[in-house]
């Protein structure tokens, strides 16, 4: 817990090579480096999108014998993400497969969101098919993902789609315990008229004054 908390202060001040610097010291010494703090510095090198540095981290941690567990492999694919290196990142989801770690709705939103800021979103289907096989349980995250990749990639009709399923599951709340449907909603319409889908913009409107509680300005 000491040393964890120590490289954290150095990352949260702002002194990444003097962070680097002192992991490396107690990487020479043994000293008390647990999967917490290998965490912490795959964390901080996504941040950075330093991806080469993370690997090698992450290579580390397995010649250690560490547990390997779904939070270090989420960091390695935020790591990836960032630096717009998918098809690394969708090959971590292959390795939590075969180190049997289970993957959780924090990677599936994650991957989701790179598919969608990189143009890889004919992946999407695929993972979000994962994600149910799972029985992973949606959450806000998901659904704004999905609706803005889909309105993004010009699938006006699933993005619609997704905004009904939202609907449907009884608005989940998002972290903050706020319910999302009144800024994805938004979101929605933002999305479709910025893409001149206007028959999706009309219907998601009507979609939000038959199943949100609306009450237009006066």
């Amino acid at each position: 817990i000491v040393v964890t908390s120590i490289l954290q202060a150095y990352e949260v001040a702002g002194s990444w090579d003097r962070t680097k610097k002192v992991f490396g010291e107690m990487q020479l010494r043994g000293e008390g480096l647990d999967r917490v703090a290998y965490n912490v510095m795959i964390s901080a090198s996504g941040k950075r999108g330093e991806v080469d540095y993370a690997e090698q981290l992450f290579r580390d941690m397995q010649q250690m014998g560490l547990p390997l567990e779904a939070d270090t492999f989420n960091a390695l694919i935020f790591t990836c993400a960032k630096a717009k290196r998918i098809d690394l990142a969708l090959g971590y989801l292959e390795d939590m497969a075969d180190c049997e770690v289970r993957a959780d709705i924090i990677t599936f939103n994650t991957l989701l969101d790179a598919c969608s800021k990189c143009g890889k979103w004919d992946v999407a289907p695929e993972l979000y098919a994962r994600l149910q096989a799972l029985g992973l349980k949606e959450d806000a995250v998901t659904y704004t993902t999905l609706i803005i990749g889909n309105s993004r990639h010009g699938r006006s009709v699933e993005a619609l789609a997704v905004f009904d399923s939202l609907v449907e599951s009884g608005f989940p709340l998002t972290d903050a315990g706020v319910q999302p449907l009144p800024e994805t909603s938004a979101l929605l319409l933002r999305m479709c008229t910025k893409a001149r889908q206007y028959n999706c913009a009309a219907a998601a409107g009507d979609a939000i004054l038959q199943h949100a509680d609306f009450q237009p300005n006066p």
